[in-house]
């Protein structure tokens, strides 16, 4: 399933073109002073029809359930930091009521690359961690001026 939305088009992750899953969505940060982008993938699209009593009309919502991406903090990637991406674990978060989100939520899509960072434990044994590196909106803002369309 896809939905056009501000001039784009999102897909889930049942569509046939997996083209549009990948999106940042935007929440408020533990101080609810800024907000946080996080990036994720959206698995399927859902609609709620809420009628109050007394009124006549029902009011349709329409939601992304997205999987998150955790978050990857370590030195190695810093190097990627710099050239205005940010990296992420290909893993997902566990599932929680923060995966259901309104589309109004969803602030942009994303680029993801996979990569594989090797590393040796104190072991001395390689260890192979799979990452997403994204490119997203606001990357794009530093190389250019011009907005994100």
């Amino acid at each position: 399933m896809s939905i056009h939305y501000l001039g784009k088009v999102y897909n889930s992750a049942k569509s046939r073109s997996l083209k549009g899953t990948n999106v940042q969505c935007l929440f408020l940060s533990n101080n609810r002073a800024t907000p946080e982008a996080w990036p994720g993938k959206i698995m399927y699209f859902f609609q709620h029809d809420l009628r109050l009593p007394g009124s006549i009309m029902a009011t349709k919502h329409t939601f992304a359930f997205v999987q998150f991406f955790r978050p990857y903090s370590a030195s190695d990637s810093r190097k990627y930091e710099k050239q205005g991406l940010e990296v992420w674990s290909s893993k997902y978060s566990a599932i929680s009521r923060d995966c259901i989100v309104p589309i109004s939520r969803i602030y942009s899509q994303v680029a993801v690359a996979k990569k594989e960072i090797r590393r040796r434990n104190e072991n001395r044994n390689s260890e192979s961690f799979p990452l997403v590196i994204i490119l997203t909106c606001s990357s794009l803002r530093q190389f250019n001026d011009r907005p994100c369309l």
